[in-house]
């Protein structure tokens, strides 16, 4: 009798060593989660990018996933780009991007969003970057206004997931959705660059 209470004794600190294992693997995995560009090669986001298609801006497929927002603003054409649709307000999405969801990927756009510290839907913001196209879309959520910057010329013509979004954060703070272009929406359409779009800035750069 004692011989088999040993046996299950012993059984049992076995298998609290191998969940002891598998817990610290499973948290080693999770501790670089933040850290820089990664290949992504077995994340299914980064397998949705990559099957979207090649596009203008397909280096940027390999972020999906991580948290390299600073990668991801500082490539050569998003960063300029932003700086022509955004001017001063370049350093108001960075702060409002500071509190960071992964890079994620809808509609063939990476998707960066965020909010200022501890400020939750009053501050908070949206980045799409569609690297198809090369498009760019922005939105800034300001206490009670949406500034939405792009050259969409229409509400309607918004990607799905952003209209989602803005709403989503207004339904947050009023309990109230909205399917229509809602109130403290504001579009704006940033002026037309002068020269074409150097979408191949980042690759020569790199």
């Amino acid at each position: 009798m004692s011989k088999i209470l040993s046996k299950i004794r012993f059984l049992g600190f076995m298998g609290l060593m191998l969940c002891g294992i598998v817990g610290i693997s499973g948290f080693s995995g999770l501790s670089h989660a933040h850290d820089g560009p990664h290949d992504g090669e077995d994340e299914p986001y980064a397998q949705m990018a990559a099957d979207a298609g090649e596009g203008q801006l397909a280096r940027l497929h390999r972020f999906v996933g991580s948290y390299a927002y600073d990668y991801v603003l500082n490539d050569p054409y998003v960063k300029k780009e932003l700086e022509r649709m955004l001017g001063d307000k370049v350093e108001h999405l960075k702060e409002n991007l500071k509190t960071q969801a992964s890079i994620d990927f809808s509609g063939g756009c990476l998707v960066l969003s965020g909010n200022a510290p501890k400020q939750g839907t009053e501050q908070s913001a949206l980045l799409m970057i569609c690297t198809y196209s090369g498009d760019i879309h922005v939105v800034i959520y300001e206490e009670d206004r949406a500034y939405i910057y792009t050259k969409a010329e229409r509400y309607a013509y918004l990607p799905h997931y952003l209209k989602w979004w803005v709403q989503h954060n207004y339904a947050l703070r009023t309990n109230q959705y909205e399917s229509y272009q809602p109130a403290y929406v504001r579009l704006v359409n940033p002026p037309e660059s002068e020269n074409e779009p150097d979408l191949d800035a980042g690759e020569r750069d790199e």
